[in-house]
C-alpha cells in the first residue's frame, strides 16, 4: 500500500490470512502506554512467530521514539508494540545492541501517537 525508503517503512495489506497463526487485535493509540509491554515478530530467518515482552525505558520526543527493554532483532522491525490490554503503543523500527551482541537489542519504537508523521 505504501513505501517510503527514506523512512524504512512499508505497509501491507494482506488478502490472504490463513498463513497467519495469530491475528492480533489492535486499538489505533493505547491509553496506557507504561507497564508491561510486548511485541510479536521473527527472529531472523525463523519462520515461527515469537512473542518478547518488556517495559518502557526511555522515550525520545525530538525523534519521536521510545527505548523498551523488550529484546529484539532484525525481523522484528515493523512489529506492533503492545500494552497488557492488547492496544498497540508503538511500531518496532530498530534496536539498540545489547553490550557484546550485534544481531539482538532493546527494541526501539515509533510511538503510536507519532505514526502519524511518517
Amino acid at each position: 500500500i505504501y513505501k517510503s525508503e527514506a523512512k524504512d517503512l512499508i505497509i501491507l495489506k494482506i488478502q490472504n490470512t490463513s498463513k497467519l497463526s495469530q491475528v492480533i487485535p489492535l486499538q489505533i493509540k493505547a491509553k496506557k502506554k507504561d507497564g508491561r509491554l510486548m511485541t510479536a515478530g521473527f527472529y531472523h530467518d525463523d519462520p515461527s512467530l515469537t512473542f518478547s515482552e518488556g517495559q518502557l525505558l526511555k522515550t525520545h520526543s525530538k525523534h519521536a521514539k521510545a527505548l523498551s527493554s523488550i529484546i529484539v532483532s532484525a525481523g522484528f522491525s515493523g512489529s506492533p508494540v503492545m500494552n497488557r490490554q492488547g492496544e498497540l503503543v508503538g511500531v518496532v523500527s530498530s534496536y539498540k545492541p545489547i553490550q557484546g551482541q550485534q544481531t539482538v537489542g532493546l527494541a526501539e519504537y515509533i510511538a503510536a501517537d507519532e505514526l502519524n508523521v511518517f
